[in-house]
C-alpha cells in the first residue's frame, strides 16, 4: 500500500495543479473511507476515483460548461433526504484566468422565478450566452430527474416535481423553494467556483413563511438541507478544511427603521445549532432594534459550541456602506464575502484579492534605516509610511494584471450584467469595487509603541541597533526579546492613544488606495480582519513586539493579553470605520464555557456584547471554548473528531487543522483564561 501511495502522490505532485486540487480531495476521501470501508476497498475507490478525474475545455465558455453538465455523473448521497445534490467532484473546467470567488447568486429570481423566465431572447452574444447556458441547465436537470427515476431515493415523486417545475414556474413549496437553491449552487460548486455563499436566505424563503406547518415541522427540512449543502466539505474547503465560504445571512435593518427577521430567521439559526456541523456558517446582522427572541438564539447558538454565529453591526456597517457610494437598496440588502466583508446581494466583488502585511513596511525601509537613524519618532513614522505606499501600490499593480474569468452563470442572475448584456468578470456588475485585507495591524502597532518608548521616550538603544538584533531574529540577544515581548501589549485595549494610532495608519493606507481606480471603474475598500495571519507570518522576519520570525501575527482586532474583554469592546467601538474603512473588522474573542454556564455571569456577558455593538463594535466572532479541551483534543483526536472551532472567519473540526492553527489557538485560549 506504502508503494501504491508513493506512485498516487507523485502524480499529485506532478499533475495535481492541473486538476486543480482534485488529487488532493482524493486523498483526503481516502482516508475518510479507509474507517468506513477498511484498506482495500478505499484503494480501490481512490483508484477508480483518480481514473475519472478529467479537465473539460469547449470553444467558449458555455460551451465547455454544457459539456460538463453533460458528462459529471449523478450522484445521490443521502436516500432519505427531501432533496438532491448531485456534484461530481472529479469533473472540473479548464480555467484561463482567475475565477470570481465570494459570489452569492440572487437565489430569489429562481425561487420565485423559472429558468424560462431568465432567458433573454435577443441576438446579441452576451443573450445568446445566456440562453444557452440556460438550455445546457435545462438539459442537465432532466438528466437528474431521469437518475431520479431509477434510483433508491425514497422521495422520488417529490423531488421530481420540484426539479421538473423549475423550467417554467415560480417555487409553489418551501421544499421547492429549497431544492432549486441547492441545484444551482451545486451548479456553482461544478463549474469550479470558489467561497460560495449562500446569501439572505430569510429574506429569499420569506414568501413561503405563512407555511401552515409548525416550526417543529419545518425545521427538519431546513437540517435536511443544511445536510445536503454540507455534502462535498472536503472538495468546497479552500485554503484549509472548513474554509468553504458557505454563508448564511439571516436578519437586518430596514429601510423603514426596522429589522427583518421572520420564522426562518430563527428556525436557522436553531437548525445551526442542533446540527452541530462546521458548514453551512451563520452571520446574523443585528441593529438596535434587534429583538432579544434573536438575541436569546445567538447566545444558545454561542454556547453550542459550534463556531456559529459571526454578529454583524447594520448600525455601524450601512452607513459606511452609504458614504462609500452604494444605494439604499444595496446597502440595506447587503451579504458578504466568505467571511465578513460587505458587499451588495447581487455583488461579484472580489473582497479578499490580497492582504497588505502591515509588518512589511519596516523590512521596505530597513536599509535606509540603517543608513541614517531618524532623529525624532515622527520622523520614523514617516518613513514607516513610505514603506507602507510603496507595499500598497505594489498591491495595486499586482490587482491590475489580474484576468477574470468569463462568468456566465454568475451573470446570468445579476441584473446589471442583464441589463448592460455585459458578463460580470468584464464589468458587468452595479459596482466592481475591490477589497484589501490588512494583517500584522497588531504586530505594528505594539511594535510603534515598543520604539517610542525604548528609542525615543528611555533611550534605553538605539533604533539601528534594535533593528539590526530584529533582522537578526535576535540571535544571541533574548535579553532584547524578552524585553519587548514583556512590554504591554497595547493594540486591543481602549487607551485613546492606541485607537488614535490605529486610526491614523488606517487613514493613510486609505489615502493611498483612495485615488485608485480599477479597469471597470471600481474602488478599494479596506478591513481590519484576515485570513493570512499564519499563511503570511511563515517567513516574515521578527517584528518589534517580540515576535519571532515565522510566528502567527495578531489575529483580526483582539489583544489575548488583556485584562479583560471589555477594553477590546472599547477598542473596538473606538475605531475609524468610515472613508472606504469597512471591509471587515471582525472583534475576535474567546470565552470559557465555563463563564456560559453560570447564569448571572452570562446575562452579564451578553450585556456586555449588546453595550459594545451600540457603542460601535463593527462585527464579532466568539470561540466559547476551554484550552484544556483543546490540549485534549490535540493529543487524542480520536477522542474528538468532532470538536468545532472558529478559526479565522470560518468553523472547523479542531483536529484537521494544522498544528501550527491547533498550537495557535490553545496559547489565545490559555491567554484568555488567564486574563478571565
Amino acid at each position: 500500500m506504502k508503494k501504491l501511495f508513493s506512485v498516487l502522490i507523485n502524480i499529485y505532485k506532478k499533475y495535481g495543479n492541473l486538476f486543480q486540487g482534485k488529487f488532493f480531495y482524493v486523498f483526503i476521501l481516502f482516508y475518510k473511507h479507509q474507517r468506513e470501508w477498511g484498506t482495500n476497498r478505499a484503494i480501490v475507490y481512490v483508484l477508480r476515483e483518480i481514473l475519472h478525474i478529467h479537465m473539460i475545455k469547449g470553444r467558449n465558455k458555455v460551451s465547455a460548461i454544457g459539456k460538463m453538465l453533460e458528462e459529471a455523473r449523478i450522484k445521490f448521497g443521502y436516500t432519505d433526504s427531501l432533496f438532491v445534490y448531485p456534484v461530481d467532484e472529479c469533473v472540473t473546467l479548464k480555467l484561463k484566468g482567475k475565477i470570481l470567488g465570494n459570489c452569492c447568486v440572487n437565489y430569489s429570481k429562481i425561487v420565485n422565478g423559472s429558468l424560462e423566465a431568465l432567458k433573454m431572447n435577443e441576438s446579441d452574444p452576451f443573450s445568446l450566452a445566456n440562453d444557452s447556458l440556460i438550455g445546457h441547465i435545462e438539459a442537465y436537470t432532466d438528466r437528474i430527474i431521469a437518475s431520479i427515476r431509477t434510483s433508491d431515493l425514497s422521495n422520488k415523486d417529490l423531488i421530481i416535481n420540484n426539479l421538473s417545475d423549475i423550467r417554467t414556474k415560480e417555487a409553489d413549496t418551501f421544499e421547492g423553494a429549497l431544492q432549486r437553491i441547492l441545484l444551482i449552487n451545486a451548479i456553482q460548486w461544478q463549474t469550479g467556483h470558489i467561497l460560495v455563499g449562500l446569501g439572505r436566505l430569510d429574506v429569499v424563503l420569506d414568501r413561503f413563511s405563512d407555511d401552515e406547518r409548525s416550526d417543529e415541522e419545518l425545521k427538519p427540512i431546513i437540517k435536511d438541507f443544511l445536510r445536503q449543502l454540507h455534502e462535498y466539505y472536503c472538495l468546497k474547503s479552500n485554503a484549509l478544511m472548513g474554509d468553504t465560504g458557505q454563508i448564511i445571512i439571516l436578519g437586518g435593518a430596514t429601510q423603514d427603521d426596522g429589522y427583518f427577521n421572520n420564522r426562518f430567521t430563527g428556525l436557522f439559526i436553531d437548525a445551526i445549532r442542533e446540527l452541530r456541523v462546521p458548514d453551512p456558517k451563520v452571520l446574523v446582522r443585528i441593529s438596535s432594534k434587534t429583538p432579544d427572541s434573536i438575541w436569546e438564539k445567538l447566545v444558545d447558538l454561542i454556547m453550542a459550541e459550534s463556531g456559529s454565529p459571526l454578529i454583524s453591526n447594520d448600525d455601524v456597517v450601512i452607513p459606511c456602506m452609504l458614504e462609500f457610494g452604494y444605494s439604499k437598496e444595496e446597502a440595506y440588502g447587503y451579504t458578504t464575502s466568505a467571511c465578513w466583508e460587505p458587499m451588495p446581494s447581487e455583488g461579484c466583488e472580489q473582497n479578499n484579492i490580497v492582504s497588505v502585511n502591515c509588518l512589511k513596511p519596516f523590512d521596505i525601509v530597513s536599509e535606509k534605516l540603517m543608513e541614517k537613524e531618524p532623529d525624532s519618532f515622527e520622523a520614523f513614522l514617516d518613513l514607516y509610511f513610505a514603506g507602507l505606499e510603496k507595499h500598497v501600490r505594489d498591491i495595486l499593480e499586482y490587482i491590475d494584471s489580474i484576468d477574470w474569468e468569463e462568468d456566465p452563470l454568475i451573470s446570468m442572475f445579476n441584473t446589471a450584467a442583464r441589463q448592460k448584456h455585459i458578463d460580470v468578470a468584464f464589468g458587468g456588475g452595479k459596482s466592481n469595487n475591490y477589497g484589501l485585507l490588512t494583517v500584522a495591524m497588531g504586530n505594528v502597532v505594539n511594535s510603534l509603541i515598543n520604539i517610542r518608548k525604548l528609542v525615543y521616550d528611555d533611550h534605553i538603544i538605539s533604533l539601528q541597533e534594535l533593528n539590526r538584533i530584529r533582522r537578526g531574529d535576535f540571535r544571541g540577544r533574548t535579553d532584547i526579546k524578552e524585553l519587548l515581548s514583556k512590554m504591554p501589549k497595547m493594540f486591543g485595549t481602549d487607551g485613546s492613544d492606541v485607537i488614535s494610532m490605529v486610526n491614523m495608519i488606517t487613514s493613510k493606507m486609505q489615502m493611498i488606495v483612495s485615488e485608485y481606480r480599477n479597469r471597470f471603474g471600481g474602488k478599494i475598500k479596506i478591513g481590519l480582519s484576515s485570513p493570512h495571519y499564519i499563511m503570511n507570518s511563515t517567513d516574515h522576519p521578527a517584528s518589534f513586539d517580540g515576535r519571532g520570525k515565522g510566528d502567527p501575527f495578531t489575529v483580526h482586532i483582539s489583544n489575548d493579553h488583556a485584562s479583560d474583554h471589555l477594553g477590546l469592546i472599547n477598542f473596538a467601538s473606538g475605531l475609524d470605520y468610515g472613508n472606504a474603512r469597512f471591509n471587515g473588522n471582525v472583534v475576535d474573542m474567546l470565552v470559557s464555557p465555563a463563564l456560559l454556564s453560570d447564569p448571572v455571569q452570562k446575562d452579564k456577558y451578553i450585556f456586555l456584547l449588546r453595550q459594545g455593538f451600540k457603542r460601535g463594535m463593527f462585527q464579532l466572532q466568539l470561540n466559547c471554548i476551554s484550552a484544556d479541551i483543546l490540549r485534549k483534543a490535540k493529543a487524542d483526536p480520536e477522542g474528538f473528531p468532532n470538536l468545532i472551532v472558529r478559526v479565522w472567519g470560518f468553523n472547523a473540526y479542531f483536529v484537521q487543522l494544522p498544528k501550527e492553527y491547533q498550537d495557535y489557538l490553545i496559547e489565545r485560549a490559555q491567554c484568555y483564561e488567564r486574563a478571565s
